[in-house]
């Protein structure tokens, strides 16, 4: 992520590299240490944390965490399908998951908290469970903007006033973003309209958009540090992390209309090499302690209906959500064809 020549001693960004190269080198070439490889789009500093924490729980095991896109994990699960190396895929919106188990690269597992969640929140056949939920939210610079001068819903993204100011994260890349570009196709058909609706709708938006970027770091850098006052589309969880970890200066405000709230999930690799291993890790990172702690930490919403009041915090409460009514299943079906008509429709055409 997120010189002049010096002596060693005055570079510790070299030196904790060095140490987290070597923390993994020595992790991988151990024959004394089982090792679980989790791939995962969530962030570098919950990877890192959920790593020390579950090596500190479990000396006999060392992680090693690949910091990816859905869309990564899913081409490197093909890629390894006869060379296994991955155990856990920890995070993403089940349409990737979906697509996985329907290609024959997870395993089924049910984890000892399956009747907390709803059917909603699972593969019928336990090829993943859903961790958490991912709130949408409209993200802006809280030192350029205020949350009343920010788009209340959908709609507002369209006006003129914002021509040019919105910067989007690639959403061929991203789980969350394909997500949302085809819910606003599903908004225009459950409003009475048609899929040509949604597609025009998304057409307006791009006539709206100053850049994709390619990365939720470049995204979050736009948004910023830029001057300029830009709004984007992204997620309530990351939102509140990047602004109260690393000191962006972001506001947030959520749809105030229906919006696609997704499930995050999680599976076991169906080429694992340590299959014991990864339901360990699976079971760790979904337990009610940590639970707790990425909730307080991470500000991850949490899927489990069966978590004790002290696991939800002060800032959960303080959001407020309509979910919009989703046959995820089906949903999951149109979403690569929608991206595909988009992308060849309405994001080739403006490159």
């Amino acid at each position: 992520m997120p010189l002049l020549p010096r002596p060693i001693a005055f570079r510790p960004a070299l030196c904790l590299a060095s140490l987290w190269f070597a923390w993994n080198l020595c992790a991988a070439g151990s024959a004394a240490a089982a090792r679980v490889v989790v791939y995962s789009p969530h962030g570098p500093e919950i990877l890192a944390e959920m790593k020390a924490r579950f090596e500190a729980a479990y000396p006999d095991t060392r992680v090693e965490v690949q910091y990816l896109s859905q869309t990564d994990i899913l081409a490197k699960l093909r890629a390894e399908r006869n060379n296994p190396y991955c155990d856990v895929w920890w995070g993403g919106t089940t349409q990737f998951f979906d697509q996985g188990a329907a290609e024959g690269l997870l395993q089924p597992y049910k984890p000892t908290w399956a009747a907390a969640v709803g059917p909603e929140f699972r593969h019928p056949n336990d090829y993943w469970y859903g961790q958490f939920i991912q709130v949408p939210c409209f993200l802006f610079n809280e030192k350029l903007m205020s949350a009343k001068d920010a788009p209340r819903d959908w709609d507002d993204l369209l006006d003129p006033k914002w021509k040019g100011r919105i910067v989007i994260r690639e959403p061929l890349a991203s789980g969350t973003m394909k997500t949302i570009f085809s819910a606003m196709i599903l908004r225009q058909i459950q409003a009475g309209k048609t899929e040509a609706d949604g597609f025009q709708w998304l057409k307006r938006l791009d006539e709206q958009t100053a850049a994709y970027v390619p990365s939720p770091e470049a995204l979050f850098e736009k948004i910023g540090k830029s001057p300029a006052g830009y709004v984007s589309l992204w997620n309530v969880t990351d939102a509140l992390f990047q602004k109260n970890r690393n000191h962006y200066p972001f506001g947030f405000v959520v749809p105030a209309g229906p919006a696609p709230v997704s499930v995050d999930a999680l599976a076991i690799a169906a080429a694992s090499a340590n299959v014991e291993g990864a339901r360990r890790f699976y079971e760790f990172c979904s337990n009610v302690e940590n639970s707790k702690w990425l909730a307080e930490v991470h500000y991850r919403f949490n899927a489990r209906a069966d978590l004790p009041p002290d696991t939800i915090p002060e800032w959960r409460k303080g959001v407020s959500f309509t979910p919009m009514q989703v046959d995820w299943a089906d949903f999951n079906a149109k979403v690569g064809p929608w991206m595909e008509r988009w992308q060849k429709e309405i994001r080739d055409r403006t490159k």
